[in-house]
């Protein structure tokens, strides 16, 4: 979550990160023994085990001036290049294949949405033809498409 007067410090409200939950894991190994968020290098956890994301300001300011997007669990602003990705609407299969180039168009849905095969299976050719949502992104830096899913 970001507030305006987050992003004025450039600061987000945070994750849970509660103490122990990375014993064993990469997290848990690395020098800083931050993780990150998006990316972004994370703060110091508060008595909650919270950490804010470090974001530049103006990158931060950009996104609480951007509209929301409709979804069913939430929505997500994703970042690429070091600032904020365009939404580009909802995806069904024909867009997928549109944007695949060579690309078998499951396999560029998994990598670029994280959409598994067996919810690629229930994806309908259009936006509006599932109960499967694919919220899509592209970065104005660098054309890279990501994105997201969710199911009503």
């Amino acid at each position: 979550m970001v507030t305006p007067a987050h992003a004025l410090l450039g600061r987000t409200h945070g994750h849970p990160y509660p103490p122990g939950a990375f014993a064993g894991t990469a997290w848990a190994d690395m020098q800083t023994g931050h993780p990150t968020l998006a990316g972004w290098p994370t703060d110091d956890a508060n008595d909650e085990g919270w950490r804010a994301a470090v974001v530049p300001s103006t990158v931060l300011v950009e996104l609480v001036r951007s509209p929301t997007y409709i979804t069913w669990q939430g929505d997500e602003w994703l970042f690429h290049c070091g600032r904020v990705m365009r939404y580009g609407g909802r995806w069904g299969r024909a867009d997928f294949e549109s944007a695949a180039g060579g690309e078998v168009p499951s396999a560029f849905a998994m990598g670029a949405a994280g959409v598994p095969d067996d919810v690629w299976e229930t994806l309908g050719r259009g936006a509006d033809d599932s109960a499967v949502s694919v919220y899509m992104f592209d970065c104005i830096a660098c054309g890279a498409h990501r994105g997201h899913w969710d199911i009503d």
